[in-house]
């Protein structure tokens, strides 16, 4: 997925998005830089806390018992601007079931308020 957005009124920035499903990616691009980790290794890390004592992997029964709940929302937070600042704030929020083929919904607040959703 792959989106921009322009934020300000008197000192206009250009951000850009990129999200990438199959690599757990995401590239944030405009006066700021930002990249993220892999999903998987957050994945993983949350896997891991999840084991038992004797290594066993409870994690898919813990989820089915309401103990243990997917992240399901990611979120990226930064500010743009100099003189006119604004707080963004991007959630990606992926199906819990093959979250890989099917879409993922984006949302893009600027300054606390929603400015646009979108699905792809």
């Amino acid at each position: 997925m792959k989106f921009s957005f322009e934020v300000g009124t008197n000192e206009k920035h250009q951000v850009e998005f990129q999200w990438s499903k199959w690599l757990g990616v995401a590239k944030i691009y405009g006066t700021l830089i930002q990249k993220s980790r892999p999903l998987a290794f957050s994945e993983l890390a949350q896997l891991a806390e999840m084991r038992g004592i004797g290594g066993q992997a409870r994690f898919l029964s813990q989820t089915v018992s309401g103990q243990a709940a997917l992240q399901l929302i990611r979120g990226w937070e930064f500010e743009v601007g100099g003189q006119e600042k604004h707080a963004i704030r991007i959630e990606k929020e992926r199906p819990a079931i093959l979250a890989a083929i099917r879409p993922h919904i984006y949302r893009l607040f600027i300054d606390g308020q929603l400015a646009s959703e979108s699905s792809g």
